[in-house]
This record gives structure tokens, C-alpha cells and sequence, in this order.
């Protein structure tokens, strides 16, 4: 059953689905708190905002310059913000910012970093980076590749650990007060559209089948998860993102991206290069591209017979690459340039996902 609060930012639809008599439980809901960190994300880099200006400079010019500072130190990693999604599953809080933000400032330093390493370097060996230089500097290699990207800022988060967790803190704070709320709620419906939407796609699916459709990417790890929960993300504007723990299996899709899966779509493309992984066919096309011209010169230029020759035609006038006119008894061959444009188009939008 479909449940709406009475207040836009918590959206669920719990879904629950026994599959090969595994029990989990599966929903689809608005996250505030993944929205927040993808907000981080967003601001860390001019690049990333360039699709909502607006809102992204209202923001920044509500936030102190010190959480700007540390946006600027936070660029230098590949992705700014996903560092935090371990607190989201670990904690279970995804739509209660203010405890989600009191549950951080209960960490102390220490432990802050430990679980943004994702728990890879012992606290002791932490402890020992901190202590030597040359120490830190051995354990690059177990950093995870979210964190990668500054060895300076990295260097600033293992020696200055409690700064780093306190301005992450004051960060999160600012970006959760300067609009963050408004924002939501005037994408209400696009989170509501596409919250309908994968509900419906999930519905008597495996949710990692669903989860690999929209990544467009294997998911390696062969967990059974007791939850999985689908978040959609304004913020994270041109990402699919997948966090998880030894329970639960978080997806951030984006609503900006088509999340479709056209089965109708993959199958005509599909039929449509079957015809084209024919190399004769191929180079019919390129012929036919320089110049129109009739069989027996395509038989002559190929050396093929004009009967193989009309078979590989009849075969691209199915699919409407190219087209006939007949004159003065002679049929001429033509490629259809606009249909050739619409397939490559075709493609490059469903292996996109746009």
C-alpha cells in the first residue's frame, strides 16, 4: 500500500516480496537526509551545479566562509558527499536531518574517520598514521576510492580529524538552512512521479535486477540484503548511486535521468543491428552514402552476385536505411540519411539512459 505523509518529504512505498523464500523488504521513498549529502555534492564544484544555478548560488551565499572553504577542500575528492553514506545505512535515519546531524556530532574524531574509511584501516593503524607521516602515506593503497583524489586533503583529514568532523558538521547545518526544505517541496511531484514510477518497474522484480538496470552495471557483491531502499535525488544530477551494508542496500536514482527500461526499445535496436553486423551490409551503406547508385554496381564494386547483392538491399529496405526510385527501368538505391541519424540517436539515448 501507497502512504504519503501529510507533509511532502516522506514519500514511501513498502513493497513486500518473498523471492526464492528469502524475506525482505523492499521501498521506494524520498530521503532527505541522502538529499542533503547530494546537496554536498552538487555544491562542491561549479560543474555540478551547472542545471540549477539558481538555487545553487542562493545557497552558497547563505552559508559562512569557512563552510565554503571546506566545500573548496572537498572538491578535491572524486565524489564530495558520498564519503557520508555509510552514517545513512549504519544509523538508519533518512529523513530526520537534525538527528541525523546530532547522531555525527556524537562520533568523536576517531571514529568519524574510521567509518568514512569505511572501517578498511583499523583504528590503530589510524592512530599510527597520525603519528607518522610515513606511515599514512603507506596505507594510500586501502583509501577507498571515494576518498582518493588529495593527498593534501586526505592528509588534513587523518591529522586534523576532529576539525574535519566539526566542519562537515557546521556544512551540513548551513546547507540544511539556506532553502533545502523549499527546494523539496517544489520538486514534490517530480520525487512523487518517480517514486510511482520504480514502484511500478519493481513490482514482482528481483530489486538488484532493477538496481543493475539503472546503474547499467553489474552490482559485484552477491549479498542477500534484509532491505533494499530506492531514494530518488534532484542533487545528484547526473548519478545513479548504490551504498550498502551487510543488511541494507540504498540506491540514489536520479530523477533528471530517464530510469525507464524500454523492453520494446532494447528489442527494436536490437533487431535493428542484427541487420547491420552484416559487413556487406555495412559497406552497402557506406556505397550507397557517397553516392546512389543500382545493384549491378554494388555486385561489380563488392564481387558479389547481383542475387546476393539484392538479398543484403532487401534487407536494408526493411529496416528503412534505404529506399528505391526506379528510372528509366532501373532501380536506384538511396540511403535514408534521417533514418541512419534517428538509430545512432536511438542508441546513444537508451545506453544513456536519456
Amino acid at each position: 500500500m501507497q502512504t504519503y505523509s501529510n507533509h511532502y518529504e516522506v514519500i514511501e512505498v513498502p513493497l513486500d516480496i518473498d523471492i526464492k523464500q528469502n524475506n525482505y523488504n523492499i521501498s521506494v521513498r524520498l530521503s532527505k537526509v541522502t538529499e542533503l549529502l547530494a546537496a554536498v555534492h552538487m555544491l562542491s564544484d561549479n560543474n555540478h551545479y551547472s542545471f540549477d544555478t539558481t538555487w545553487a548560488k542562493h545557497a552558497l551565499d547563505n552559508i559562512s566562509p569557512e563552510s565554503k572553504e571546506f566545500l573548496n577542500k572537498l572538491s578535491a575528492l572524486n565524489f564530495p558527499g558520498l564519503e557520508l553514506f555509510d552514517f545513512i545505512t549504519r544509523e538508519g535515519i533518512y529523513d530526520d536531518i537534525p538527528l541525523f546531524i546530532t547522531k555525527l556530532e556524537h562520533y568523536s574524531g576517531l571514529d568519524f574517520l574510521h567509518i568514512i574509511l569505511d572501517e578498511k584501516l583499523s583504528k590503530e593503524q589510524l592512530i599510527s598514521a597520525q603519528r607518522d607521516e610515513h606511515i599514512f602515506h603507506s596505507l594510500a593503497d586501502e583509501i577507498p576510492w571515494v576518498l582518493k583524489g588529495s593527498d593534501c586533503f586526505l592528509k588534513y583529514m587523518f591529522m586534523n580529524t576532529e576539525d574535519y568532523k566539526n566542519s562537515t558538521i557546521k556544512l551540513l547545518n548551513e546547507i540544511y538552512h539556506s532553502a533545502f526544505e523549499e527546494k523539496l517541496e517544489e520538486l514534490q511531484h517530480k520525487y512523487e512521479d518517480s517514486i510511482e514510477a520504480l514502484k511500478q518497474r519493481l513490482s514482482g522484480r528481483n530489486p538488484i535486477e532493477v538496481g543493475e538496470e539503472i546503474k547499467g552495471a553489474k552490482f559485484s557483491v552477491k549479498n542477500s540484503f534484509r532491505e533494499y531502499i530506492f531514494s530518488p535525488s534532484y542533487f545528484f544530477h547526473h548519478h545513479n548511486i548504490i551504498s550498502y551494508n551487510k543488511n541494507t542496500y540504498l540506491m540514489i536514482f536520479n530523477i533528471n535521468i530517464d530510469n525507464s527500461f524500454d523492453d520494446g526499445e532494447a528489442e527494436r535496436l536490437s533487431d535493428l543491428l542484427k541487420v547491420l553486423s552484416d559487413k556487406t551490409r555495412l559497406e552497402i551503406l557506406r556505397q550507397l552514402k557517397r553516392r546512389p547508385t543500382y545493384g549491378k554496381i554494388l555486385s561489380s564494386r563488392l564481387n558479389l552476385t547481383t542475387a546476393t547483392i539484392s538479398r543484403h538491399l532487401d534487407q536494408l529496405k526493411k529496416i528503412n536505411l534505404i529506399r528505391e526510385d526506379k528510372q528509366n527501368n532501373v532501380k536506384y538505391y538511396f540511403v535514408n540519411s534521417d533514418e541512419v541519424e534517428k538509430l545512432f540517436d536511438g542508441i546513444r539515448k537508451f545506453i544513456s539512459n536519456r
